[in-house]
């Protein structure tokens, strides 16, 4: 599995929106990926945490916005999505219930 390597630019905020992308890998392999690339395991997965929290709290808003043809469609809305730091299948499934 392929890693994105340390850029000592990017802030907490940016690794992790790169994790919940899926960057990172899962688990284990995202916690050593983290680590060897220098970054505080602990403090990217806090951040992680209250991203998805606040994710999860926004996936009506979120939903309607697509229906509404504000996210595009098919695979440039799951990029887009994803590049936002939603979890795609969260929100399509809400923008499948809301249709």
């Amino acid at each position: 599995m392929s890693f994105v390597e340390k850029d000592s630019r990017k802030s907490v905020d940016e690794i992790a929106k790169e994790v919940i992308s899926g960057a990172w890998g899962n688990g284990e392999a995202r916690k050593s990926a983290l680590e060897q690339a220098g970054y505080n395991f602990s403090e990217v997965q806090k951040r992680v945490n209250v991203l998805v929290k606040t994710t999860k709290s926004s996936i009506d808003a979120i939903a309607r916005e697509v229906i509404a043809g504000k996210w595009g469609n098919g695979q440039d809305r799951k990029n887009r999505l994803s590049q936002a730091g939603y979890d795609f299948a969260a929100v399509q499934k809400r923008v499948n219930e809301l249709s």
